[in-house]
């Protein structure tokens, strides 16, 4: 592609989104992959019309949306943006890290808090907060993701994300009992798509009232659960299967076989 000098920045279409995230996928995990997408793709529905990207467009962007999300988060749309530009030979238009307002650190989740929280938000008649805290401590899924489940999706087992069957029952009913037949299943009572900072607010509320107080968990922490609980399961797995072939081999090859 032929760019515009440096100076008047370049063009940027959907298929460099792609063929950039292509070269990523060498270097870093799938999960990793999918966030960075999810990144350049919501920079690129920010940019003008004309779609150009310019030397101050991702220092305006970040810092139109810094008061919306967490330090964390912008450093990773930051951090998915610079590798964009690297990839496309405009390294003079990356933006040094932000740092922001720096969140406390959170302690950490065991699956029994979990299980605590889980229980105290049936027994307050939170399922926003139960589905939430369900879909974040036990599959792949972003706060992105989950707002984004849409009927269809789910019915069909199509989300982007796999979802356990139970888990989609529990959704499919919630939607039903919200009087939602269609497309997003978390809407507000205008219709209109549910803000992320609301579904915070009803983990923080179901937190507190376990006794874990306000932070305890959050996104963050039952995303962290889930990983935690998929590299132990993953490791018990390795360990049971390298087992059991080295007893096959030991029946087919053993010093008495």
């Amino acid at each position: 592609m032929q760019d515009m000098p440096q100076g008047l920045g370049f063009q940027m279409g959907r298929s460099d989104i792609e063929d950039c995230v292509g070269r990523l996928k060498a270097d870093l995990s799938p999960s990793t992959v999918a966030r960075y997408r999810r990144a350049l793709l919501a920079f690129y529905d920010a940019l003008p019309a004309d779609k150009r990207v310019r030397e101050d467009t991702l220092a305006n962007w970040v810092e139109s949306i810094a008061d919306r999300y967490s330090a964390a988060h912008v450093n990773m749309l930051t951090s998915a943006c610079n590798a964009f530009l690297r990839y496309r030979g405009y390294e003079s238009y990356q933006l040094t890290r932000y740092i922001g307002k720096q969140e406390p650190s959170q302690t950490a989740l065991t699956r029994e808090e979990y299980l605590r929280l889980v229980a105290t938000a049936r027994a307050m008649g939170k399922p926003l907060a139960y589905l939430a805290m369900r879909a974040f401590a036990c599959t792949d899924m972003e706060m992105a993701d989950f707002l984004a489940l849409t009927v269809e999706a789910v019915r069909d087992g199509t989300t982007a994300v796999r979802l356990p069957d139970s888990l989609r029952g529990e959704l499919l009913e919630y939607a039903l009992h919200n009087g939602v037949r269609g497309g997003r299943i978390f809407v507000g009572r205008g219709g209109e798509p549910l803000r992320a900072e609301t579904v915070r607010l009803h983990i923080k509320a179901v937190s507190k009232a376990t006794g874990f107080g306000a932070g305890k968990a959050c996104v963050r922490t039952l995303r962290k659960l889930y990983e935690q609980t998929r590299a132990e399961i993953t490791a018990q797995t390795v360990e049971r299967l390298m087992i059991e072939r080295a007893e096959q081999e030991q029946t087919e090859h053993g010093w008495e076989s």
